[in-house]
């Protein structure tokens, strides 16, 4: 029986494909080398992967009536995630929705030193000669590099090389193994990369690993986010599905590759300068990036395949740099506490300076560390993907077009935001979406109990500006912050009702989780000295803001709030350079006391009491 195939042509690449009915958009965009973001993993529940059908057939499915009204149905918009091939078909995809699109992807860290200490890799001149009981040439090289391991693939290399006796070579070393010989008149600089590898972005910076010189930094989105926002969903992936786990390596393997040939491109080296690559991420991205099952991970009781700092070549997970390149992967310290967060505790010092002390990582997965002077204690907290703008209905992630900032312009008697890359807003990200949080609380907009509130009596109390922006959405209230030229409701940019608890559940995990690890160590929140801030979202946000809401704790000054930038590149950046660096994270890594809050029976009461927003001084 003959099966039935039509023709997709997707736009704006203008290619035309050729796929058997039934197949799902996604996949045919995939194969095209187009990656969607899909927030929901494709789950058809945020419904923020809208294409157009320009011609052809496409039945609505139950996911596209629940998410489009009936007039963006009938003018061809549809959900990626839920598309299937049934005609033939023109299929447009905007721009906003590719994974190649812009993004704000904080790359920042701090100045790397170098202090007498060793990097990763070294080259040392070593010379070739007969020995009276040298047979071979591996005798040779040993008797010049005694001690110094040689492994096969090394050997492989050397056995291809017409090695002149007696010469002399620069021998390429890491860490008490050869990784090559090379001719001293062609000796060339030596290169490592350093990895953020985020679940949402990756950020790789190339160093000179002799001087700790930076020489180009490059970020991006991570093509993961294709299968899922969060790492549950990417632990569901990888578990669930066919060769789920090779995909989603192949997937980020892929990115880093990408972003090395930009490195290369930004510096003007050649890739086979690059001896080391150090990677940090949490415990489910390193797992991912290796090539291990994360599915331990998802089930109780969430144990990692390995916690241990792991080292191998490059060639093993597919890397494109020098082919005897290493890689070092940073330990963790628990099955959601992962490598990035050991980084952060290394370069902030946390336990080598004042105490009490607290780390948080505000991200997909918040990591908070304290220090309370003798212990460190760590744990993690589910706050999902809102502050990332999934799941809220107008957020996006921190591209070009999104709000990052909304203010209140006392004298204007009017509401201000700043647009990234200063187009016309699409969207609000996790930092505006903060903002209009906090300033919808100090007006007693929102309740502590989280209730959006729209009354008449209410709006009489309000400047005339806000009063306006208090609509009805779809039954419920929601704040206008940027309204559609239209006059209509459809295009506004909204917070809803359903957007706050959203918000709650994310500010509540977070909180839960800092009053429980203070607790522990009866430590009260106004005692702490010092608060530093780590990852992308929380180095963006307003730190007033944040301490209105609840995010973080309010009865300390904000200075002693500090951004920290990109704490998992910063220390890649500093491993790379320092093998002192390397053994002090294995070292934190094993005296890290981990605690795992989803199972303490104190957690879920803790996590309700912290979804209330604190009492706030009113405007």
């Amino acid at each position: 029986m003959e099966l039935t195939r039509y023709q997709v042509t997707v736009l704006p690449l203008g290619r035309t494909i050729e796929v058997l009915a039934g197949s799902r958009f996604v996949d045919i965009a995939r194969t095209l080398g187009l990656a969607i973001s899909l927030p929901c993993g494709g789950e058809g529940v945020c419904g923020k992967c809208r294409v157009w059908v320009r011609s052809g057939m496409a039945e609505p499915t139950a996911a596209d009536r629940r998410h489009l009204t009936e007039s963006e149905l009938e003018q061809g918009q549809r959900l990626a995630c839920q598309l299937a091939v049934r005609s033939d078909v023109v299929i447009e995809i905007p721009e906003t929705l590719l994974l190649r699109a812009s993004h704000q992807i904080l790359t920042k860290t701090g100045e790397v030193r170098l202090e007498k200490d060793t990097p990763l890799v070294t080259k040392r001149t070593v010379n070739l000669t007969e020995t009276p009981s040298a047979t071979d040439l591996v005798a040779i090289v040993r008797h010049a590099l005694p001690q110094v391991g040689l492994p096969l693939c090394v050997l492989q290399d050397l056995s291809q090389q017409l090695l002149e006796i007696p010469s002399t070579r620069l021998a390429v070393l890491a860490e008490g193994c050869l990784l090559a010989l090379e001719s001293p008149e062609e000796a060339s600089p030596t290169l490592g990369v350093a990895v953020d590898l985020g679940t949402t972005t990756l950020a790789a910076s190339l160093l000179d690993m002799t001087t700790g010189a930076e020489l180009a930094v490059c970020g991006r989105l991570n093509p993961q986010t294709e299968f899922g926002d969060d790492v549950i969903s990417r632990i569901q992936f990888a578990s669930e599905t066919p060769w789920g786990t090779q995909r989603l390596q192949h997937a980020v393997v892929s990115a880093i590759n990408e972003m090395i040939e930009e490195l290369i491109g930004q510096a003007g080296v050649d890739r086979q300068m690059i001896y080391q690559v150090v990677c940090a991420g949490n415990t489910t991205m390193q797992h991912l990036f290796c090539g291990l099952s994360p599915q331990h991970l998802g089930r109780f009781p969430f144990r990692a395949t390995t916690l241990e700092a792991q080292r191998f070549f490059a060639s093993e997970v597919g890397l494109n740099v020098h082919p005897r390149g290493r890689v070092y992967v940073f330990p963790a310290i628990g099955g959601f506490v992962g490598g990035d967060t050991v980084a952060g505790i290394v370069t902030t010092g946390l336990d080598q300076g004042r105490s009490p002390a607290l780390l948080v990582d505000l991200g997909t997965n918040g990591e908070i560390v304290l220090w309370d002077g003798q212990v460190l204690r760590a744990a993690a907290t589910a706050a999902g993907p809102a502050f990332e703008g999934a799941r809220i209905k107008c957020g996006m992630r921190a591209t070009e077009g999104a709000i990052e900032r909304v203010w209140w312009d006392e004298t204007a008697q009017q509401l201000r935001y700043h647009v990234i890359g200063g187009t016309d807003p699409v969207g609000l990200c996790g930092s505006a979406i903060l903002d209009v949080l906090a300033l919808l609380r100090q007006w007693g907009i929102v309740t502590a109990e989280g209730r959006l509130q729209g009354g008449a009596a209410l709006r009489r109390t309000l400047p005339e500006d806000l009063a306006h922006r208090l609509i009805d959405d779809q039954g419920t209230p929601a704040f206008i912050i940027v309204q559609n030229s239209r006059g209509d409701a459809r295009g506004d940019i909204v917070l809803t009702q359903r957007d706050i608890r959203q918000l709650q559940l994310a500010i509540g995990a977070i909180r839960a989780g800092t009053e429980m690890l203070l607790r522990s160590a009866e430590i009260a929140p106004e005692d702490l000295q010092i608060v530093y801030l780590a990852g992308g979202f929380g180095n963006y946000i307003r730190r007033r803001n944040a301490q209105l809401v609840g995010l973080l704790p309010r009865h300390i000054p904000t200075e002693r709030i500090q951004f920290c930038g990109n704490a998992s590149l910063f220390g890649a950046k500093m491993a790379l350079l320092s093998r002192e660096v390397c053994r002090r994270a294995e070292d934190v890594s094993r005296k890290v006391e981990h605690i795992e809050l989803a199972s303490h029976p104190d957690f879920h009461w803790k996590f309700a009491e912290a979804m209330i927003f604190p009492d706030c001084q009113p405007l």
